[in-house]
């Protein structure tokens, strides 16, 4: 009888302490949950204001953007007139040409070919127009 009461108290003991170990365990589990958990929320916190500074990079550079392609379209349509213009310049340069040479063939008539022996006064009088010297 006394190995069966000692057997009893032993049990006791065990299942006591296996009782008081899983509490234990428990609650070691979850101070390592609740640290886990703060830990998760300030990277969630960060996270956000990461965001939050990305959607503010994001709204200038679509700004930017827009800006650029403002400046863009100044920048072709003022290449557009600028290439009219040389179009225009280049024709005028084209009817000078026609027009001096048609002058040099005049003057070759009228010179005998060459400025030595012509009053280029007298020409210019007949053109109408001054002539370059050289």
């Amino acid at each position: 009888m006394k190995k069966k009461r000692w057997l009893v108290i032993a049990l006791t003991f065990v299942c006591c302490g296996l009782a008081a170990f899983p509490s234990f365990a428990t609650k070691s589990s979850l101070t390592d949950a609740k640290k886990k958990k703060t830990a998760i929320e300030q990277e969630m916190k960060r996270a956000k204001e990461t965001l939050a500074k990305l959607e503010a990079l994001k709204g200038d550079a679509v700004a930017y953007v827009k800006q650029m392609d403002a400046t863009l379209e100044t920048l072709s349509e003022e290449l557009s007139q600028l290439s009219t213009d040389i179009e225009a310049k280049e024709e005028r340069i084209t009817i000078t040409t026609t027009e001096l040479q048609a002058a040099e063939v005049k003057r070759n008539k009228i010179c005998g070919g060459g400025r030595e022996g012509c009053d280029f006064r007298f020409f210019e009088k007949k053109l109408g127009k001054k002539l370059p010297k050289g």
